[in-house]
């Protein structure tokens, strides 16, 4: 059997209030497996993590949002509720605030917007001001309770049942159901059966809000009439083949305080390319003394009395002579019996002019002389 999806017993996205001064409106948002855990960090009474929030502390928990379907479902919720602004869900710049106020008011736009709103969310409020807060907003359709006790009263533990079917067929079309158990829903409160496309198409008809919606939120059982979630149908389908398994707390710091949106809440603005300039070093003065040698640096030529260079010696073989034929001739000679040809010395000063130049030179002279006879004859 290849591997299934594990749902998390618990993870929460919450919603962070610094009381360090009777005025103090700096905010945090961020995630945990382990609230209680979360909150002794940010306020440093346990090591580990919350480095970010050590300037406000300390911190009181306003609420959490918890029935995620998995880790990386709520870290999604969590990054749109801390950039609303550039998210796709409240892409508006008045969503851009950073109060509580603002960021309640962010939270129930999207546990109403859509992919959120098919997700079994449920909203747990600590604190009076957040629950005043929320009840000024319109009615919503996600689950909200009051828990003055804190992060310490919630339960992370999973208590969905182990739940068996009441029956062998569908209480959609009554045919037989597989055996597989990751095709069939049960209903929580009276167990009744039914095959997962038959439940969502049901679902989708009572709805019927005009919307091209491919799982429904939730709707009403057909045996005992209560309204169950969808995602709560499906989260008791994966825990019955026990996939649902519990999140160890990484001490990943994934939440944003207001300080720091003060930076990565400024949007990109595009900006046109610029070519690179390439700024022309000055010249440095000429420097003193002998040139230091490098292992690159080709030999200088030496200076003469006169203030002549002497041009450096050809490495070539021109000029040499040798005389094979006494070496072919008598191969018992050694190197030293062997004469070689005398190199001529280079003559300095202006090389002669050649024969050549001199007769053309003659020539040009004999043609200017019978030009000017020509000229005088006929005047």
């Amino acid at each position: 059997m290849s591997q299934i999806h594990a749902y998390p017993q618990f993870y929460a996205c919450y919603l962070l209030k610094s009381i360090q001064t009777p005025n103090s409106t700096a905010t945090y948002i961020g995630s945990t497996p382990n609230p209680l855990r979360r909150i002794r960090q940010h306020n440093g009474e346990i090591s580990a993590g919350a480095w970010k929030t050590s300037k406000r502390r300390p911190w009181v928990m306003q609420l959490l949002v918890h029935g995620f379907p998995s880790k990386q479902a709520a870290l999604q919720f969590e990054w749109a509720w801390q950039h609303p602004h550039i998210s796709r869900h409240l892409k508006s710049k008045a969503s851009k605030g950073r109060t509580l106020t603002q960021h309640i008011k962010n939270l129930h736009i999207m546990v109403g917007s859509h992919p959120f709103d098919v997700q079994p969310l449920r909203v747990t409020i600590f604190t009076d001001v957040a629950q005043r807060l929320w009840n000024k907003l319109p009615p919503s359709n996600t689950t909200t309770t009051l828990n003055p006790g804190g992060p310490a009263a919630v339960d992370i533990t999973s208590k969905t049942p182990h739940l068996t079917p009441s029956s062998d067929s569908c209480s959609v079309c009554s045919t037989a159901l597989p055996p597989d158990p990751l095709s069939t829903a049960v209903c929580p409160n009276c167990r009744l059966p039914s095959h997962l496309p038959c439940l969502a198409s049901r679902f989708l008809r009572e709805e019927d809000n005009g919307s091209r919606r491919m799982l429904p939120r939730g709707g009403t059982c057909a045996g005992c009439g209560s309204y169950t979630l969808w995602g709560d149908l499906v989260r008791a389908m994966f825990n019955r083949v026990g996939s649902t398994k519990a999140i160890d707390d990484d001490d990943r710091e994934g939440g944003i305080s207001t300080e720091e949106e003060d930076i990565l809440e400024v949007e990109p603005v595009p900006t046109k390319r610029k070519a690179k300039t390439t700024q022309r070093q000055p010249a440095s003065p000429p420097k003193r003394g002998r040139p230091i040698k490098t292992a690159l640096a080709r030999p200088q030529p030496r200076a003469t009395r006169k203030g002549k260079a002497t041009v450096p010696a050809d490495s070539s073989s021109e000029g040499e002579a040798f005389d094979f034929r006494n070496i072919d001739s008598n191969p018992d000679l050694t190197d030293s019996d062997v004469e070689m040809a005398p190199v001529p010395k280079k003559k300095r000063g202006r090389p002669p002019k050649s024969k050549v130049l001199v007769n053309a030179q003659a020539n040009a002279d004999d043609l200017a002389d019978r030009m000017t006879s020509l000229t005088v004859s006929s005047d």
